[in-house]
């Protein structure tokens, strides 16, 4: 198995609103406890003017510090620049997969999952595999799906809206036990105890990653399911 390596040592964050904007005289003082822009009794906007006091120690003690731009009536942007911890980034690259690995290569995935964050996530993972996703935002979009569509493995999240994985999963056994098929279906969970997983086995998955997910995980188990 190969990994690219990527260590990250500076951090730069901005954020930006298009909101009510700081006067020039008013910024001197944002950075100071109890101080707000808008100080009189009747103001529209309330808290306690602690929050930037306290943003700015923090990062301070990450050898860095909060900038301000802003004009009255025209937004706000406030960022800063940090030293980070050697944060590393592996990702798996398609030239050396192990052996029970390559049995997901071009295969048909049914992606259910509906954060799109985590869609995009695993999508990109999977991305060197050259596999084929269709994704599905619920367990009853996935039933829909699963009518006209066969695949050779189901990603399934656990926690979602309308249907979740758990249900869908009950749905999908009870019919291939009427039609004598079988598709692997693999939880994905946030829940990591032992009592969760025995839930994901007992309603018929065939097994389960953990959020958040990796790699080397997502492509083991996936390995280990369809080989």
């Amino acid at each position: 198995m190969c990994r690219l390596i990527i260590t990250i040592k500076r951090l730069k964050v901005s954020v930006a609103d298009s909101g009510i904007g700081i006067a020039k005289e008013q910024q001197t003082f944002l950075f100071s406890e109890f101080t707000q822009a808008d100080a009189s009794v009747a103001r529209k906007y309330g808290g306690t003017g602690l929050g930037l006091a306290i943003s700015q120690g923090l990062i301070r003690k990450m050898q860095g510090e909060i900038q301000l731009q802003s004009e009255a009536g025209k937004g706000c942007t406030v960022s800063f620049d940090i030293s980070a911890p050697e944060a590393i980034y592996t990702k798996l690259t398609p030239a050396v997969f192990e052996d029970k690995t390559m049995a997901i290569v071009g295969k048909k995935i049914l992606l259910v999952e509906d954060n799109f964050i985590n869609r995009q996530v695993i999508a990109k993972m999977l991305e060197p595999s050259k596999v084929v996703i269709t994704v599905a935002e619920d367990g009853l979009e996935a039933l829909n799906i699963l009518k006209n569509k066969s695949f050779d493995l189901i990603l399934m999240d656990c926690q979602m809206p309308n249907m979740d994985g758990y249900e869908c999963t009950k749905y999908i056994r009870e019919n291939e036990r009427k039609n004598g098929t079988h598709v692997p279906i693999i939880a994905i969970t946030a829940n990591a105890y032992e009592d969760d997983k025995q839930r994901c086995l007992n309603v018929g998955m065939d097994d389960f990653v953990s959020k958040p997910i990796s790699s080397h995980d997502l492509y083991t188990v996936i390995g280990n399911v369809l080989s």
